[in-house]
């Protein structure tokens, strides 16, 4: 995405290293990438912030990942279809689309 202010300074004080490669989508412009542990505390405070922001600062790729396993992957977030792992529970599946409002098709949410 392209963070600025606080959103920028928030992703810069929770960032932690990488744990996973995650295929960037995008070469050029080079991306700028954050990783942030998915507590219930940071995801509230992310969820504030973006109240004031639009879905561009935040991330044109999003991607969710546990050790080395991609869990969700989400290229042109907030625009195209996000693509989830079989790994996952279709009932948690489910639920998480729901609570989106999304549609669910084979794993993959719109």
């Amino acid at each position: 995405g392209s963070p600025s202010g606080k959103l920028l300074d928030f992703l810069q004080k929770h960032q932690i290293p990488g744990r996973a490669h995650v295929a960037y989508g995008t070469i050029w412009p080079k991306p700028t990438v954050f990783h942030l542990l998915a507590t219930p505390d940071t995801m509230k405070s992310l969820a504030e912030l973006m109240h004031s922001s639009a879905y561009p600062e935040l991330a044109i790729h999003f991607h969710i990942y546990r050790n080395q396993t991609v869990l969700m992957e989400w290229h042109d977030a907030f625009t195209q279809p996000m693509l989830l792992s079989g790994e996952l529970s279709e009932e948690g599946i489910t639920k998480f689309a729901e609570r989106l409002a999304m549609s669910l098709e084979k794993g993959i949410l719109k």
